[in-house]
């Protein structure tokens, strides 16, 4: 059970050489409406002051790039689509909203930090298929249950425990060597920033980025020679009394 807030971590670094500035926002796929909204007044404020805004995707790819790639990748990537509904569905039961529906992220920097035949081809279908069905199942129960009961069950199976702050997918998805995926996809978006300071030094960066990857990103930064000058919490789920 929950006992407590689900939040996220909000957090500025400056170098103090270049005098560069990130500002990494960690998000959870489902949340309150109102957690939305206040990501979404911190991205305009810093954006409406010249910042630039990367946004963690997945870009899509082509067809016949999809038909050419192996049936293994293919089918991780049709059970991967299912389990979103599902999810989706789950959480919108409990009176959740999804970020993809929520945020309006102007990716005036525009980044992709993965392609959906490399996201398939690390992920295992048949766990994938698993999930599918306990996915289904878990929206049969939904139907007959009552509104309170339903918005725990979904909360406990969307996030881990009382930390909150590890979306169910992640979670599931664990043993599909999910540690190398985050990996690779913060020293793509730490490439990417590079890029960024290195032609724009005096623009600010904004980051609004799913919250597992908010460790691996801030300790990159850290190590690029960024100090953190600021954080602060957002509610994405209040606690139920």
């Amino acid at each position: 059970m929950i006992s407590r807030n689900l939040e996220t971590p909000v957090r500025t670094y400056q170098h103090p050489d270049a005098q560069s500035r990130v500002d990494l926002i960690g998000t959870v796929h489902y949340a309150e409406p109102d957690y939305y909204r206040q990501i979404q007044d911190i991205i305009d404020e810093h954006t409406t002051s010249g910042a630039v805004t990367h946004c963690e995707l997945v870009s899509a790819v082509s067809q016949a790039d999809f038909d050419a790639a192996p049936r293994r990748v293919r089918r991780s990537l049709h059970y991967l689509t299912s389990l979103e509904i599902g999810i989706d569905a789950l959480a919108k039961k409990a009176g959740l909203v999804s970020q993809q529906e929520a945020l309006v992220l102007s990716a005036s920097g525009g980044h992709h930090d993965t392609d959906e035949l490399t996201l398939g081809a690390k992920l295992n279908p048949y766990a994938l298929g698993a999930l599918v069905l306990m996915m289904k199942a878990g929206n049969a129960l939904a139907r007959i249950a009552p509104t309170e009961a339903r918005r725990q069950a979904v909360i406990d199976a969307l996030y881990a425990g009382d930390s909150g702050s590890t979306s169910f997918l992640s979670n599931a998805l664990n043993f599909n060597n999910m540690a190398s995926v985050l990996s690779d996809r913060n020293e793509t978006t730490l490439a990417a920033a590079d890029v960024h300071f290195a032609e724009h030094p005096q623009t600010d960066l904004v980051l609004p980025w799913g919250v597992e990857h908010i460790p691996g990103l801030s300790a990159g930064f850290e190590q690029r020679g960024f100090e953190q000058t600021a954080e602060y919490s957002l509610v994405a789920i209040h606690a139920q009394p």
